[in-house]
């Protein structure tokens, strides 16, 4: 797992407060399944990253980020043939905040702007449909507060 932020200080004010953030996490992984021999470990990907721009500065605080998770093996069946899967996944999400006090702020986020379809599907063939997941766009509008 790698992980990189840097906010840009260097530049002149107001643009320091302005950052990027990137991650990967690469995971090889196998299960002994008997009578199927070594097969990847169930609901875990292979690949996930993701990128992040930022901003802090003057009250605000704003992001926007990406994130890629690589399709996975969900469950093992007696067979491949009804082995499930799930196909890749990506997110977009964005929030910005503002401190209206020095313990509080106001923020708006939203997830999945995207509005990503996770799909299931069987013995390894993305053409052989199981199940359909749609979750939309999620937003949320809120206050904070620390004490």
């Amino acid at each position: 797992e790698l992980n990189y932020q840097q906010q840009f200080r260097f530049l002149p004010a107001p643009f320091d407060g302005f950052g990027v953030g990137a991650t990967v996490t690469l995971t090889d992984s196998e299960v002994d399944v008997p009578g199927r021999g070594k097969l990847a470990l169930p609901r875990q990907s292979d690949l996930v990253w993701g990128l992040q721009l930022f901003y802090q500065g003057y009250g605000f605080e704003g992001s926007i980020s990406y994130q890629d998770t690589s399709e996975y093996l969900d469950t093992v069946a007696a067979t491949q043939q009804f082995d499930t899967y799930f196909n890749q996944f990506r997110r977009l999400g964005a929030k910005l905040s503002y401190a209206i006090a020095p313990n509080a702020a106001v923020f708006i986020e939203g997830q999945n702007l995207n509005d990503e379809v996770l799909w299931e599907y069987q013995g390894a063939r993305p053409d052989w449909q199981i199940g359909y997941e749609r979750y939309g766009r999620t937003l949320y509008l809120g206050v904070t507060a620390s004490f």
